[in-house]
């Protein structure tokens, strides 16, 4: 069972870099400026949950999507 919480939780992980990695690139894109990371020790945490760091490299993100971008066309 716990192994397949962590295989679980690394697929979702996968879909958070990409939601996070999508809106970074939006702001991007509008000329916005990335918001300051939260600071793990103020986040607030229920009972069972955790705080995880969520790196994305934004080079390597926005190659990718653009190379996506251009297949799809």
């Amino acid at each position: 069972m716990i192994y397949q919480t962590l295989i679980n939780n690394l697929n979702e992980n996968k879909c958070e870099k990409e939601a996070l990695g999508l809106h970074l690139y939006g702001l991007e894109m509008d000329g916005e400026k990335y918001p300051s990371p939260s600071q793990f020790s103020k986040i607030k945490t229920e009972e069972n949950e955790v705080v995880c760091l969520i790196d994305v490299p934004m080079h390597a993100f926005r190659d990718e999507y653009r190379r996506k971008s251009i297949k799809r066309h």
